[in-house]
């Protein structure tokens, strides 16, 4: 007998038992049992500080991603839902944007909403909004070249977010737009001074730091000092190798074990990349 399929998110107090009922019809080729299942993960994912979801759905996508169509909103849960399965996701878009035409279409319509959204909510609401954007551009080339096409209104976006973002919690989100940043900025070779106009004033090449790194400084400063040469304090350090610590709990420690990055050859001040995933800025600033 199968669960009937609600029609929109259940509360999130009934999520595990019924994902406790879904998950083990996951060997049926039933896209809608598959949706809610990711739903739920999804919204998990994005509302919690350490969240790891089971394996089985990403593998029933992975499957299913070969032989049916998977819509725009249900590869964004899945996206969402995994978001240190760089290669798994990659593979699933891949397969399904060379097969539905359309697909980015929806993709570039979910990164203006997800973009909107920074300027219209709260700084404790919009913390699932920024882990949305920074996933969906993570998640795949093409996806990322359609944010690289909305940089001015992101970067401007991220820009203005910057200044509320305070405490532990804001320093967490403030790791993540470097990211976020950063991986628009590789992606927009030759363009890269147009780029960084969006985030600002030019400050610490000419010597204005206006104030403390992933503290009070301005988002540009903060880019600047992370990724051109800057140090940041053991303070903050500290914190980011807390930060490090939590990804490590929920798994992601072994992302570093597969790159062959060891306690020898960390300080090294590389960018490294594995599964499409960006490696923490505690790990560049070593």
């Amino acid at each position: 007998m199968t669960l009937p399929i609600p029609p929109s998110l259940p509360p999130p107090e009934l999520h595990d038992r019924i994902l406790s009922a879904l998950i083990p019809q996951l060997h049926l080729p039933n896209i809608p049992i598959l949706r809610t299942t990711l739903q739920i993960l999804a919204y998990q994912s994005l509302h919690s500080k350490s969240h790891s979801s089971p394996t089985k759905p990403l593998s029933t996508a992975l499957r299913l991603s070969t032989t049916h169509e998977l819509d725009c909103s249900l590869l964004c849960d899945l996206i969402w839902a995994y978001p240190n399965h760089g290669n798994a996701i990659s593979t699933i878009l891949t397969r399904r944007i060379d097969a539905q035409g359309g697909l980015l279409e929806g993709f570039g319509n979910i990164l203006d909403s997800l973009v909107s959204r920074l300027s219209t909510q709260s700084v404790k609401e919009v913390v699932p909004t920024l882990k949305a954007l920074a996933g969906l551009i993570r998640s795949h080339e093409d996806i990322l070249t359609l944010a690289v096409i909305e940089a001015k209104s992101l970067l401007t976006a991220l820009k203005d977010l910057y200044p509320e973002l305070r405490g532990d919690d804001g320093m967490r989100l403030k790791e993540e737009i470097m990211l976020i940043v950063h991986r628009i900025m590789n992606a927009s070779t030759g363009n890269e001074d147009t780029i960084k106009t969006f985030l600002g004033p030019i400050t610490s090449r000419l010597g204005a730091e206006t104030g403390r790194a992933f503290v009070d400084a301005p988002i540009r400063q903060d880019y600047e000092t992370v990724f051109e040469g800057g140090e940041l304090s053991e303070d903050v350090m500290r914190l980011l190798e807390r930060f490090q610590n939590e990804r490590a709990s929920i798994g992601v420690s072994a992302i570093f074990s597969r790159c062959g990055i060891t306690a020898d050859n960390r300080r090294s001040k590389i960018w490294f990349h594995y599964s499409h995933i960006s490696l923490p800025i505690y790990y560049l600033k070593l």
